[in-house]
């Protein structure tokens, strides 16, 4: 990923649980799956394959793009103060970042 930082699985799900994203109970895979009710005025369900991380730039796309956000979005929820900033208020760190 050239330009981008590795995304661990660990910092994907910090990011969003901080969305509000709830995370389904765990089968015998490694996969684990995040559930958004209404996120954006979708229902939304994302697949995180810890088994597979550093991710490829095909599986972070596709796990932002079944999150509902843009790769610039996804990136700086997966950072700290992306992190802080959408367990304060994940509407107005959203909007903030449509706004730059």
């Amino acid at each position: 990923m050239a330009g981008k930082p590795q995304l661990s699985a660990n910092d994907i799900q910090k990011g969003l649980a901080a969305l509000g994203f709830k995370q389904l109970p765990q089968k015998s895979t490694s996969h684990t799956q995040w559930i958004h009710k209404s996120f954006r005025g979708k229902f939304r369900k994302v697949t995180v394959d810890a088994h597979h991380e550093p991710f490829s730039n095909d599986l972070v796309s596709s796990m932002y793009a079944q999150a509902g956000l843009t790769k610039r979005e996804f990136y700086a929820m997966c950072s700290k103060g992306g992190i802080k900033a959408a367990k304060r208020d994940p509407i107005k760190w959203l909007k903030s970042l449509a706004g730059k």
